[in-house]
C-alpha cells in the first residue's frame, strides 16, 4: 500500500520536531472522539503552543480546519500551514527555535 504524500511530510515534520530538545510534540490521529479540525501536529517548547497543519504543496487547509487555526491564534498559540520540513523548519527559526 502506498503512502500518501501529506504522511510521508508528517513524519518528516514529526523527526524534525522531535529533535528539539525540552519539547513536547504530538500527531493527531483524526478519530470520532477527537473533534474535527484539530491541526495534524500540536507542540510546545520554550512556552509557546504550536498547532501545525501539514498539507501536501498545492493544498490548504479545509474551512473547518482554517477555523480551529484561527481559535488556537486567537488564543495565543502560534498556527502554520505547512506543505514542506523546509516550511517547518522556517516556522521554527521565526520564532527562535534552534533546530
Amino acid at each position: 500500500m502506498a503512502t500518501k504524500p501529506e504522511t510521508l511530510i508528517t513524519n518528516a515534520c514529526m523527526r524534525l520536531l522531535r529533535g528539539i530538545p525540552d519539547s513536547w510534540w504530538k500527531k493527531n490521529h483524526g478519530s470520532v472522539y477527537s473533534g474535527r479540525g484539530w491541526p495534524d501536529i500540536e507542540g510546545m517548547v520554550d512556552g509557546m503552543f504550536f498547532g501545525i497543519e501539514v498539507k501536501r504543496p498545492g493544498r490548504d487547509a479545509t474551512p473547518i480546519q482554517a477555523e480551529r487555526l484561527r481559535q488556537i491564534r486567537e488564543a495565543g498559540g502560534i498556527v502554520a500551514v505547512v506543505h514542506s520540513v523546509h516550511e517547518l523548519r522556517a516556522l521554527m527559526r521565526e520564532h527562535g527555535v534552534s533546530i
